[in-house]
């Protein structure tokens, strides 16, 4: 059964892998942790309510 890579939407033969090739592994995470700080810097709320002392 082919999969689909999950960065760059190729197919290709893999059991355990979710993406064709250890660049795409890599863009994922990269795009993927720009995406979490990039939410993350906007919402200052979070950040306020952790530095709080109770």
């Amino acid at each position: 059964m082919m999969k689909k890579c999950l960065n760059c939407g190729k197919q290709f033969d893999g059991v355990e892998r979710k993406f064709c090739s250890w660049q795409c592994d890599e863009n994922y995470k990269k795009v993927l942790r720009t995406k979490i700080d990039d939410a993350i810097s906007k919402d200052k709320g979070h950040t306020d309510s952790l530095s709080k002392d109770k």
